[in-house]
């Protein structure tokens, strides 16, 4: 009886051993970035800054009719409350855009078959984007 005993504590040991070298477990539906993903968050930082308008030197005196217009930039979301992908867009991404400057407004679900869906307004161009939308997807979008 000895002789397994051992031999269980050494299995025992071996997989302890396994088990705390092995990576942990990351939920994919959170937007927890790694420490160790510098990299992805100063891209993604370059991305938001060619997205922001840029400043307008405005005269001293301007006329009424000299005013600059703003640059329109709006998203219209189509998603659904039980669909994962756009409540973690919502969490993870939605923010981002805000600070890019988007404003945003939100369509009925029911009108389109893939969940989420955007039309993205930015200036003159409008694009329609299905699926999940990051800022550098939405750039290559509008670079086309």
């Amino acid at each position: 009886m000895r002789k397994h005993g051992g031999l269980i504590m050494v299995l025992l040991f071996f997989a302890l051993l396994f088990w705390s070298q092995s990576p942990p477990v990351v939920d994919p539906t959170q937007c927890d970035i790694a420490p160790t993903s510098s990299e992805l968050i100063s891209q993604l930082e370059q991305a938001a800054k060619t997205l922001i308008e840029p400043e307008i030197a405005v005269d001293p005196a301007p006329s009424p009719s000299d005013k600059p217009k703003a640059i329109k930039r709006e998203i219209v979301i189509f998603s659904a409350d039980w669909c994962e992908p756009c409540q973690r867009w919502k969490r993870c991404e939605q923010a981002k855009f805000d600070q890019a400057g988007y404003t945003f407004a939100y369509g009925n679900p029911d009108d389109v078959k893939t969940w989420p869906y955007f039309i993205v307004t930015d200036g003159d161009k409008t694009v329609e984007i299905s699926g999940y939308m990051t800022l550098d997807r939405l750039r290559s979008e509008l670079a086309k």
